[in-house]
């Protein structure tokens, strides 16, 4: 009996711990989100540091900042605000790399680096931008953008 009153109190301690760090530190009004992937590719190669902003179609969901950086192998995976995903929604896509965007000085200062827009200045604006599409609850495979054909599909 002692055993069984030990084993439901650690259980019930576990649960209690589990259920205290789930996040609930969302600001007030947050959308739902979810998990979302992009990868960047221009002639078939990835393209490491691009900035990715969603555009939404809604100005609501647009106002909580959606967007991610593309690592080395040109994926880059969306937050918003901070947190892990993007809500659902259409959108445009908007990109611009700045290579690199800050660099570290010898003396340990930071200062900015080439602020010029190394892909066509179009693909960050909101009225010109080729690239569009809808983040989705569960994404069905990778969503690729491809600076040369101007396209978004899937992989």
């Amino acid at each position: 009996m002692f055993k069984r009153a030990v084993s439901f109190l650690v259980l019930l301690a576990c649960l209690c711990f589990v259920s205290a760090c789930r996040r609930t530190d969302y600001p007030e009004g947050f959308p739902k989100i979810h998990p979302f992937k992009i990868k960047v590719v221009e002639g078939g190669t990835p393209v490491e540091g691009v900035k990715i902003t969603v555009a939404y179609d809604n100005e609501q969901t647009r106002k909580w900042g959606t967007s991610g950086f593309t690592a080395a192998d040109g994926v880059a995976n969306l937050s918003t605000r901070g947190f892990g995903g993007a809500p659902e929604g259409g959108a445009v896509l908007l990109l611009e790399k700045r290579d690199p965007p800050i660099k570290q000085n010898p003396d340990g200062t930071y200062s900015a680096g080439n602020t010029e827009n190394q892909i066509d200045d179009r693909f960050s604006d909101l009225e010109e931008s080729p690239f569009k599409a809808t983040i989705a609850k569960k994404q069905k495979g990778l969503t690729v953008i491809d600076l040369d054909a101007e396209t978004v599909s899937a992989e």
